[in-house]
């Protein structure tokens, strides 16, 4: 399983020297080392693909995870799309912000003060995973003693296509871009919501369950759902 582990983690469309296997735990470089990855290393993954990074992981390149293999990203602070796609050949992605460090090991001196998102900006940004699962979560930042270094806020999603999706944020809320259909099962699966607040007024959460089911929980301020099926 490739692990690249540093502090920061930029996945770029420019060939790098750099490979997974020379960042694979989180204290290489001492965790404080940031690298660009190829995106064109993600495309020949030959396993499981897990990045860790203690602070930020930006995705500025389409890219396409073959083979069925699994894509997990975990990141101290935030994860961030720059009108990326992922895109997913039969295997489940997972994305992790404001990871903790109490059970996941990020390390606390090398996650900067700051707000975590994680935010597919930009209407261009997609996940398309067809049968495979998606998760999105925003951790707590659990085990870290700077409250500035724990804090977490929302998740901002676009074009989300899998055969489970799951956002779950712990503490903000669940947005999506304007001008996109945000969400989208491709078969019998389930769409599960949990956050403080899920979609607003103006840009509700627009959901296409296709013959699956939706199951949306808000703990504070509500929700405001679209079915487009």
């Amino acid at each position: 399983e490739l692990k690249p582990d540093p502090k920061n983690i930029t996945i770029t469309g420019t060939p790098d020297p750099t490979t997974l296997d020379e960042v694979n735990e989180f204290s290489d470089g001492g965790g404080a080392n940031s690298v660009d990855i190829d995106a064109s290393m993600l495309d020949t993954a030959t396993s499981h693909i897990t990045l860790q990074a203690n602070n930020d992981i930006d995705i500025n390149a389409d890219f396409t995870v073959p083979g069925g293999f699994n894509l997990t990203m975990q990141a101290g602070r935030p994860i961030q799309f720059d009108d990326a796609v992922i895109t997913m050949s039969g295997g489940n992605l997972t994305l992790i912000a404001n990871e903790t460090t109490s059970i996941a090991g990020v390390q606390e001196a090398n996650r900067d003060i700051g707000t975590a998102v994680l935010d597919m900006q930009g209407n261009i940004a997609r996940i398309e995973a067809g049968t495979g699962s998606v998760l999105l979560r925003m951790n707590d930042g659990a085990g870290r003693v700077d409250p500035n270094k724990r804090l977490s806020g929302a998740i901002n999603v676009s074009h989300i296509t899998g055969g489970n999706i799951t956002i779950e944020n712990n503490g903000g809320a669940i947005t999506r871009e304007s001008g996109v259909n945000a969400i989208a099962l491709t078969g019998a699966g389930t769409i599960t919501l949990t956050a403080a607040a899920i979609g607003t007024g103006p840009l509700p959460m627009i959901l296409n369950r296709n013959t699956g089911q939706v199951t949306p929980t808000s703990t504070t301020t509500g929700m405001f759902l679209q079915d487009s099926t």
